[in-house]
């Protein structure tokens, strides 16, 4: 009683921490260490528990809570604004998370689809090697099945999977954020890049196609070439975007600013039976594509 009594005292303090928060989810950990770092402002004692401190959240409606299951069935807690949008409440699953792949092709209005699968990135620390590339690599490579995280989150029927990509220092991520709303995702641009590279997070390569047709009157196509060269993959993805523009009726001259290094024979995607080659990208492709 005297902790509750305690934390009534500076309510007003606590729910306008929370409500004028950068982010609008958390876990449980992300919920006890902004106690930790509150404690002295808000004369709490050191014995003043984290667990005491949600549930006086919860019972105030301070906060909400949901209830995901990742892959092996365990429970994971979700903290959010009361009347927070859901995809700010996944974004509490992973700090410093983004939308990416299908996700954000529906936030860039790249599909007619209303995803039931959505993915939430995180980036790899940096890292300075990279791989020497050869023909011999790349077939062996796309031989087998594109990998894919098995990590992910259920919730009502929907699935979002975490992804740990490469990092990028966050580039083309673009915000939303009102008062009960908060996450991040990647632009017009960034986002065909990523597709095409991972089109098994996008539906696969057909709907990739049909993402660069709805992407004609507004994309940047300099950017697009700007964000490829700073990713600097090893892979010669330039090969891949040049073909999908041609394939989406861009113009030449748009489609032209990819056409350079053409060293190796390159794949559209993994795991192709009796693939089509394009002698112009260098390139193999689905039948019928």
């Amino acid at each position: 009683m005297v902790l509750k009594n305690r934390f009534q005292n500076i309510n007003a303090k606590i729910a306008n921490f929370i409500n004028t928060h950068r982010l609008c989810a958390f876990t449980n950990k992300a919920l006890y260490q902004e106690l930790r770092v509150k404690r002295k402002e808000w004369n709490l004692y050191a014995s003043d528990k984290g667990k005491k401190f949600v549930v006086y959240l919860l019972e105030n409606k301070i906060l909400s809570r949901k209830d995901f299951r990742d892959q092996d069935g365990r429970m994971k807690e979700i903290y959010h604004l009361p009347n927070s949008d859901t995809l700010s409440i996944y974004t509490g699953l992973k700090k410093n998370a983004y939308f990416t792949h299908f996700t954000a092709m529906y936030l860039n209005q790249l599909t007619l689809q209303i995803p039931k699968t959505h993915y939430l990135n995180f980036e790899h620390y940096p890292d300075t090697y990279k791989a020497t590339l050869s023909q011999k690599l790349i077939d062996e490579s796309f031989k087998k099945p594109q990998r894919k995280s098995n990590t992910f989150y259920s919730f009502k029927g929907n699935k979002i999977y975490l992804t740990n990509g490469k990092y990028t220092n966050r580039l083309g991520v673009i915000s939303v954020k009102n008062k009960n709303t908060f996450y991040e995702y990647t632009n017009l641009e960034r986002t065909l890049i990523d597709i095409t590279i991972r089109p098994v997070y996008a539906g696969g390569v057909f709907e990739v196609l049909e993402a660069y047709k709805r992407a004609k009157n507004r994309i940047d196509v300099q950017k697009l070439k700007k964000y490829l060269l700073k990713l600097n993959y090893i892979y010669p993805y330039n090969q891949l975007i040049g073909f999908y523009l041609e394939k989406a009726n861009y113009s030449e001259s748009q489609v032209d600013i990819f056409k350079y290094e053409q060293i190796y024979n390159f794949y559209l995607t993994y795991n192709l039976k009796k693939p089509k080659f394009s002698e112009k990208w260098k390139i193999w492709y689905p039948i019928g594509f």
